[in-house]
């Protein structure tokens, strides 16, 4: 498609993109040790830097077209099929899927804090209120890319038989109650006397001082959670009736632990 727009001899797309069959992405932020830090007002690399920013909290170098004076990326390059797809669109969400497997790699590597990888994961919805009236498509592309691995591809850590491992985020559960985090049972424990299976995020992405999730995790599951992995407080309650927690309740040090 690239080949038959640019031998029209009117497109936009540079005749160097001829045979064009391979593309590349790359990401950065900032780190500090083992923590992975955001770059503020992160603008967009088409191997030299525009002044278009998405609203995200790390930079991106992709191979989309700039305008000519390399201010902006463009917006209007289409090839010349019956949909006529826009290549820099199709570059955003080969981005965002490349996205996912950038923050799959640092998590994997084991030389970051957890916390700090998933807080690099942008909040959409507002990166489409701040920055979408120049960019609402490309944003939207590159959050279809990365919302497409989810499905089918592990990322969540957590721990299984004493081994640290990746799972779906449809198999993680997401505890609003602060019971996984509070250190008064154990993750089995819980699962166990709640009749509950799956996993809870990795104990690294706990806040246990506090009770709660880190924020980057935090924030990450209260919009990718499965609707039925949500741990609240109805669950709780529920769960507290039932014979095997009330028998734990029984016991005096745990009835004061837990309250």
């Amino acid at each position: 498609l690239v080949n038959k727009d640019i031998d029209t001899g009117k497109s936009r797309i540079p005749e160097k993109y001829k045979d064009f069959e391979r593309t590349k992405v790359s990401f950065a932020c900032r780190k500090d040790g083992r923590k992975l830090l955001p770059v503020e007002n992160a603008n967009l690399y088409c191997y030299l830097p525009t002044s278009a920013s998405w609203g995200f909290p790390f930079l991106i170098n992709t191979d989309m077209i700039p305008k000519g004076d390399r201010d902006d990326i463009e917006r209007e390059v289409y090839l010349k099929d019956e949909d006529e797809t826009n290549f820099n669109i199709e570059l955003a969400r080969i981005a965002g899927e490349k996205f996912f497997s950038w923050i799959k790699d640092l998590v994997e590597s084991g030389a970051y804090d957890y916390d700090s990888i998933f807080s690099l994961i942008p909040d959409f919805d507002k990166c489409i209120e701040t920055h979408g009236d120049k960019y609402d498509d490309f944003i939207t592309k590159f959050r279809e890319g990365f919302e497409s691995q989810l499905e089918s591809n592990k990322l969540i850590p957590v721990v299984e038989d004493k081994e640290v491992v990746l799972k779906l985020v449809n198999d993680v559960i997401y505890d609003t109650t602060g019971l996984s985090c509070s250190g008064i049972l154990k993750d089995e424990e819980i699962l166990s006397l709640s009749d509950w299976v799956d996993w809870f995020p990795h104990p690294l992405l706990r806040d246990f001082d506090n009770c709660r999730l880190k924020p980057g995790i935090e924030a990450f599951l209260s919009r990718y959670h499965h609707e039925g992995q949500l741990y609240d407080i109805d669950i709780l309650h529920d769960s507290v009736e039932n014979g095997e927690f009330q028998k734990w309740l029984s016991i005096h040090a745990n009835n004061d632990r837990f309250l």
